[in-house]
């Protein structure tokens, strides 16, 4: 807590002026969210709700900051940055991957881009480590030199480069602060200086730009293709493209034979069964085929519920469904089952799983009401059938009888 002075002084020291313009900023914001959005009539009264949501939630973590002193965030600053640094590294593992980079962290209800976490971070392990370690040295220079290049080495290769950049920015202006000599500064604006022409040559923003553009293009254009088939539409919950490119042509970045187009769609159920799936991706498929977008490959999803649920899946290539059914296509869906968190490839996995849970829940309670004695094989076996009709919804020989 902040004990440098009480609630009042806390909020007599704030800076209104500074306060006011940005919740000017923010209420603007809403309103542009609320009008783009088509108002009343359209989503407009959605995302301006679901923004002003986060507002309060971002003066609720104001009001915690504001309680808590500077030097908490010091002290725990290498702590801080290495979390961030763990969730740069997850991305490797977990990542979604959009407009070219793996930057955000999908959890479902929202996702989160690590980078910008990575920031505050930063900039409090450069404070706090330049304070214990001046970089008055080549030693100390170089070690906060590393200790904030692997943030921004994680970054670079998402690949993130204005992530990059805006970190090489702080660590510059900290050893800049923090006293640095002079000649260590030079040097180091030097080696970037050599380095940049590499990093435009890999990370070409001209490029980026060119995929950027064209991804956004496309995935207004699929939008615009499933005007014509409103339900259809409806159960879009999300889609986004991807473009690779492959050819060799320098500064060319135009779609070419050889490059990747691909379109990823997150369909919203529930469906009945894997061909339902299957041909509402179809359906999909022939509006991009009949507007001539050009994809490549497709990858479509749909969760009906991640804890106990069933999730389908299917990756194919564009050429693939011509000719065949959807229960043909079918065949080529993956199926997923969950269960208390967990996920299995089959239905009978799944149901051996929850009957595993019962027998186990089942012997233990009778254990406490027969002072330790466990059921015998034929009450065990009959009572976790019993329970797994109730909880699955499905009939047991004696009920269907009744």
């Amino acid at each position: 807590m902040n004990n440098h002075g009480s609630l009042r002084n806390t909020l007599h020291a704030l800076d209104y002026p500074l306060l006011i313009a940005v919740l000017l900023m923010y209420l603007t914001g809403v309103a542009t969210i609320y009008s783009a959005g088509g108002g009343p009539a359209g989503l407009g009264k959605f995302y301006a709700g679901r923004q002003l949501i986060w507002g309060l939630a971002a003066i609720v973590m104001l009001a915690v900051v504001l309680r808590l002193d500077y030097e908490f965030f010091l002290d725990a600053s290498y702590w801080l940055y290495g979390g961030c640094c763990l969730l740069l590294l997850l991305l490797f593992a977990m990542g979604h991957r959009a407009k070219g980079a793996q930057s955000w962290i999908n959890l479902g209800f929202f996702k989160i881009q690590p980078a910008e976490f990575v920031k505050l971070g930063l900039a409090f392990v450069m404070a706090h480590h330049l304070t214990l370690f001046p970089p008055y040295n080549l030693k100390n220079f170089a070690g906060a030199l590393a200790l904030g290049g692997v943030s921004a080495l994680l970054v670079l290769v998402q690949p993130d480069l204005g992530s990059t950049l805006v970190y090489g920015v702080m660590i510059f202006v900290a050893l800049l602060v923090a006293g640095a000599p002079k000649r260590y500064l030079l040097s180091l604006m030097g080696g970037a200086a050599a380095l940049l022409p590499l990093a435009i040559s890999e990370w070409n923003p001209a490029r980026d730009y060119a995929r950027n553009r064209i991804e956004s293009q496309k995935a207004d254009a699929m939008y615009s293709a499933l005007t014509a088939d409103p339900a259809l539409k409806a159960k879009l919950n999300s889609l986004n493209v991807e473009v690779r490119f492959f050819h060799e042509a320098d500064g060319d970045y135009t779609l070419q034979s050889g490059d990747d187009c691909i379109l990823y769609a997150a369909l919203q159920g529930p469906y009945a069964d894997a061909e339902t799936f299957a041909a509402d991706c179809m359906a999909v498929m022939q509006r991009a085929a009949d507007d001539g977008l050009g994809f490549t490959c497709y990858h479509f999803d749909a969760d009906e519920d991640t804890d106990d649920g069933i999730s389908y899946y299917l990756d194919c290539v564009a050429s693939y469904p011509a000719g065949l059914t959807a229960a043909q296509v079918a065949q080529r869906v993956q199926t997923s089952y969950h269960y208390d968190n967990n996920s299995f490839s089959s239905e009978a996995d799944r149901d051996d799983y929850i009957r595993r849970q019962l027998q186990n829940e089942i012997s233990d309670e009778y254990a406490d009401r027969h002072d330790g004695a466990y059921p015998d094989e034929k009450y065990l076996n009959e009572e976790t059938e019993r329970r797994f009709a109730e909880r699955t919804g499905m009939a047991t020989p004696e009920s269907a009888q009744a």
